[in-house]
């Protein structure tokens, strides 16, 4: 497919009757995530084993591990991550469409903003610090969903999306992005700042977002193509109305046309 041309499955994912079953899912997804970390925060993080799997993480960590979980760390924070998300979204509108990356930047956004929602809903604390020598100082009690992995979710859920709307193999790129995806969410156990229930929850919200994402596109398009469909009936009857003067203007184009050659 040529750059900027437009597939038909760009316009819409699916058929429009799925509007309903993508937020019907989306909202499982929400609750699924929701009652996770609901859970695990009220059992707490002994109970659960998470806290001995960050210490066992916090024991065995080596130079350029760390190194790249704080790169990881600085590169998807809340200060930068917006920019890495502006120029990918630029780089597929200019590589595809515009359409493309327009949906790349609203889907991984959403899912970003789902996570920080959920921080607020379940507002579990963050894994001792002191006590997990953490390589990152975060003190605030939101550490469930973790925010870095809903935005490396949320874009390779993006990527997929994308990819389908240009007839692109969605398996081959949710097998090249699940691993930076799971590199992501190790990270932030390896760095001390997250419980492993925090990366699972991180991926149920990106997952409900994107579906909710994906509904009201679809709902969008069809309110779209009813408001198009509208122009076109409009259009027609002030053509049967004003025949003479359709047949002028033609006339005229074809005139004109006529002196170019």
């Amino acid at each position: 497919m040529s750059r900027g041309a437009l597939d038909a499955r760009s316009m819409r994912f699916g058929d429009r009757a799925q509007i309903v079953p993508l937020l019907a899912v989306s909202a499982l997804l929400a609750l699924t995530a929701w009652g996770l970390g609901t859970f695990v925060t009220r059992l707490g993080a002994s109970a659960t084993g998470e806290l001995a799997l960050d210490q066992y993480l916090s024991q065995h960590r080596d130079f350029p591990l760390s190194e790249l979980a704080l790169v990881i760390d600085a590169l998807l924070g809340a200060s930068v991550a917006p920019i890495v998300l502006v120029a990918v979204a630029v780089v597929v509108a200019k590589v595809w469409h515009w359409l493309a990356g327009l949906v790349l930047f609203v889907a991984t956004g959403a899912d970003w903003v789902a996570a920080a929602i959920g921080k607020l809903l379940v507002h579990r604390s963050r894994p001792p610090g002191p006590l997990l020598h953490a390589l990152v100082t975060e003190t605030a009690p939101d550490s469930y969903p973790s925010g870095h992995t809903a935005f490396a979710a949320g874009l390779l859920a993006s990527a997929v999306l994308v990819s389908y709307m240009y007839g692109r193999s969605m398996v081959a790129t949710a097998v090249l992005g699940l691993p930076a995806v799971l590199v992501v969410a190790v990270s932030r156990l390896y760095l001390g700042v997250h419980y492993l229930a925090d990366v699972v929850g991180s991926c149920l919200v990106a997952a409900a977002a994107t579906c909710a994402v994906v509904a009201l596109y679809n709902a969008s398009w069809r309110v779209y193509r009813r408001w198009e469909a509208r122009l076109l009936e409009r259009a027609e009857g002030h053509e049967e109305r004003s025949p003479s003067l359709m047949g002028a203007t033609e006339t005229s184009i074809s005139a004109s046309r006529g002196g170019e050659l």
